[in-house]
């Protein structure tokens, strides 16, 4: 076992994590506007979506993939996935209630679980970070000589890590008195969120 491999996917990996980007800010979108049980099955699906990349990386199709003449293009659908997400939420403040303030309506919310999970799986699956990220890992760090059992057991701990960081976030951030503070300026912080999804979608397309 190459514990000095896992140890660093697992590090880089939790590095890239705290970093913010579309996952980071679609946790805290979740957990302020309906609370951390949301949060938490966004951060289940953002696992989810992990477990997928990490599947054709370790099949070896990601070194085939970078390989490909099209792939450069690969982040302009991320791209315009984000810019899509952007835009949704700025043409949703039109019918956007009045702001929250009892106990009762703080802890309500619009968005089911699997709604919340199924959040975090698209937009990891079409976050450009995360693509361009694990491929480069798997295709700079792991080699065709490193240890099989090493990977799958570093695959295992990235999942884990990635689950167990969002469900963090979405706990700290989804308390009542974070989202009391939220409520009170929703439309101002709704329109950042708008704002960065759709600003780096189009900072993907540049580079």
């Amino acid at each position: 076992m190459d514990f000095q491999l896992i140890f660093t996917m697992c590090l880089l990996h939790l590095l890239a994590l705290i970093s913010p980007g579309p996952d980071f800010f679609l946790t805290l979108r979740n957990a302020l506007s309906f609370g951390p049980r949301i949060g938490i099955a966004t951060a289940f699906g953002f696992g989810a979506g992990i477990l997928i990349h990490l599947t054709y990386c370790v099949a070896g199709i990601a070194v085939l993939l970078v390989k490909m003449p099209w792939f450069p293009y690969i982040k302009f659908i991320a791209a315009g996935y984000l810019v899509w997400m952007g835009l949704s939420s700025l043409l949703k403040l039109r019918h956007n209630s009045a702001p929250l303030s009892s106990k009762a309506e703080i802890t309500t919310g619009t968005k089911t679980a699997l709604k919340g999970f199924i959040d975090g799986l698209v937009t990891n699956l079409f976050n450009p970070k995360a693509v361009l990220f694990l491929m480069g890992l798997f295709t700079t760090i792991v080699t065709s000589n490193s240890d099989r059992n090493s990977i799958y057991l570093a695959s295992i701990l990235i999942v884990a890590i990635t689950i167990l960081w969002f469900v963090f976030v979405s706990t700290i951030f989804g308390s009542e008195k974070v989202r009391r503070f939220y409520f009170k300026s929703e439309k101002v912080m709704t329109t950042i969120f708008a704002l960065f999804f759709i600003g780096i979608g189009i900072l993907f397309c540049l580079n």
